[in-house]
């Protein structure tokens, strides 16, 4: 439980610390965040953005360490989306990556302040249902948008050719063949939409999470479209068994963290 609480902490302050710094003085074209919505984007400028950031790396280490627990926890959940949302202000598009870490950070800090109350298998269930939920809303909405439409090859050819990288061999063949490029984007879409099984069908976890880390690979090698901090926390919460450590956990409602003061 407490490599997957570094990985899904780390994997976060990666997402931060790769923050473009040129987008801060681009024109503002309107709320993109919850917060920024909901209290206004003056505030969510760079210097709340290094504040944010700074407290979660300060907060993240307590909360590994279990100092201060839950709370350090809590912590790091909302000083990470006040850093987010001021990043997604200030940006010309959207980083959906930040989705996956907030919502795998936010099941984490729950189930350490339930952890009397929830046992394991309750909690591993709660975080498949956080990575279905990013995946399987990401595949609803291209069906919303486009309908099966939008695997039809062509939009994927486009996007390789004036987004992605045309020098890679994969890049070659997908420009090559629409059919190709139909084929890749339909095995996407079912890949996304199949992500609602994984808190209902354990089997379907491990199979599923390796093809969508090849998934994210073959995006960032073809379209330079990086995702690869989504990989770990999945190959941790695929592989390592994280609640499943402690037999007596599943049966006795044990301590799901260990070290919590």
């Amino acid at each position: 439980m407490k490599l997957l609480l570094w990985c899904c902490l780390l994997c976060a302050g990666i997402n931060l610390v790769q923050a473009d710094p040129f987008q801060w003085w681009m024109p503002k074209y309107g709320c993109v965040s919850v917060l920024g919505c909901v209290f206004g984007t003056g505030w969510l400028d760079h210097s709340t953005f290094v504040l944010a950031s700074v407290v979660y790396g300060l907060a993240a280490l307590a909360w590994v360490r279990g100092r201060f627990t839950p709370w350090s926890g809590w912590l790091s959940v909302f000083c990470f989306v006040v850093a987010a949302s001021a990043l997604w202000e200030n940006l010309s598009y959207v980083l959906h990556k930040y989705v996956l870490s907030y919502l795998l950070l936010s099941a984490l800090a729950l189930i350490q302040h339930l952890q009397r109350r929830l046992d394991s298998l309750w909690a591993e269930r709660l975080m498949w249902a956080c990575v279905g939920q990013y995946y399987g809303f990401s595949g609803l909405s291209k069906l919303l948008q486009s309908g099966f439409a939008w695997a039809d090859g062509l939009s994927m050819q486009i996007w390789v050719q004036f987004m992605g990288r045309t020098e890679t061999q994969l890049a070659h063949y997908l420009l090559g063949s629409q059919s190709l490029a139909q084929a890749c984007q339909a095995a996407a879409l079912v890949l996304e939409l199949s992500a609602w099984l994984l808190p209902f069908v354990p089997r379907w976890r491990r199979p599923w999470t390796l093809i969508v880390c090849v998934f994210h690979l073959t995006v960032w090698h073809v379209l330079g479209i990086s995702f690869l901090t989504n990989v770990p926390p999945l190959l941790c919460l695929a592989f390592l068994d994280p609640f499943r450590t402690h037999p007596a956990d599943r049966s006795e409602g044990g301590r799901l963290f260990s070290g919590s003061s």
